[in-house]
């Protein structure tokens, strides 16, 4: 019988400390929500500011598909510390794309923030903005995307944005995947989402 009440004990208390991990997650999710639709609304849609940026960083069409950062990607295969950087996934053929431009440009200094939760919630392995509208994502901690994901593929597809789109989310909550084997490589991962409307459209994180 005591057996059976410490393990009842242990267990409660492992219950206990997911849920409160959970609660951190759910918070650190809404967080972003108000801060992204914050950074967009206080964003100049100044083609020139945009242009200078995309410039300054180095944004080029690479030979994979990728409209992203060469001097930051050569920085990560010389293994040098980009801890203070995002992975832009964002495909060549979309690198005019005036809305993917404006919110890629609005979320340039974001990565300070992600740090600051990722560090915060201890083992969560990426947290990543999808633009499903124009079909990018922007992650972090840095890595190569193109080493696990294409870069025509469709985040339409992908099971994050099924679980929070309109049809399946119209309250516009946060859900939870079932576990699912991570394209990046990180195994069997479970993924909170939140969806983030701007002017009627749809992103999600």
């Amino acid at each position: 019988m005591d057996e059976i009440k410490s393990l009842s004990f242990q267990m409660e208390k492992i219950a206990l400390k997911l849920s409160v991990k959970v609660q951190k997650i759910y918070d650190s999710l809404k967080e972003l929500h108000d801060l992204t639709i914050l950074l967009f609304k206080n964003t100049s849609e100044d083609n020139d500011s945009i242009n200078r940026w995309l410039a300054d960083e180095m944004f080029a069409v690479d030979g994979k598909g990728y409209f992203r950062r060469s001097g930051v990607l050569d920085t990560f295969h010389n293994k040098m510390d980009i801890s203070d950087e995002v992975t832009y996934h964002w495909p060549g053929q979309l690198k005019d794309d005036l809305g993917i431009r404006f919110r890629f440009y609005a979320l340039r200094e974001v990565a300070f923030i992600l740090k600051k939760i990722k560090d915060k919630l201890g083992n969560v392995s990426i947290i990543y903005y999808q633009d499903v509208i124009s079909n990018g994502a922007i992650a972090y901690p840095y890595f190569d995307m193109a080493d696990a994901i294409p870069a025509d593929f469709s985040w339409k597809e992908y099971y994050t944005y099924l679980s929070v789109n309109p049809e399946n989310n119209p309250e516009r909550l946060i859900q939870r995947t079932p576990p699912n084997i991570d394209y990046a490589g990180e195994g069997l991962i479970t993924i909170f989402s939140i969806p983030i409307y701007v002017r009627g459209c749809l992103k999600t994180r």
